[in-house]
């Protein structure tokens, strides 16, 4: 039950992120498919890393700003990784 509120928090945190940005901004693009990924339930392992390098490439090849929704978002995504198992280490090699 606890695993399926956090998904849920985090689907509407990726509605907020969306909206934020703008649903058909570059940014707003790319979260909406890694909601997809989410609904999928296939966010997870590589994908969870993939996506941090995807915000901030994004965000830099824009010059978009990063509103605290997408930073909460980054940060609950990063959170799920760590208490899945998939520690940071893997993202050095």
């Amino acid at each position: 039950m606890k695993k399926e509120q956090a998904k849920k928090d985090l689907l509407n945190q990726f509605v907020l992120a969306i909206d934020d940005v703008g649903k058909y901004s570059e940014l707003g693009v790319f979260l909406s498919s890694y909601q997809e990924k989410l609904t999928k339930n296939q966010l997870k392992g590589i994908e969870i890393p993939r996506f941090t390098d995807g915000v901030s490439k994004v965000v830099r090849k824009s010059h978009q700003g990063v509103p605290k929704s997408v930073t909460k978002l980054i940060s609950m995504i990063n959170n799920r990784g760590i208490l899945n198992g998939f520690g940071l280490g893997l993202r050095m090699l």
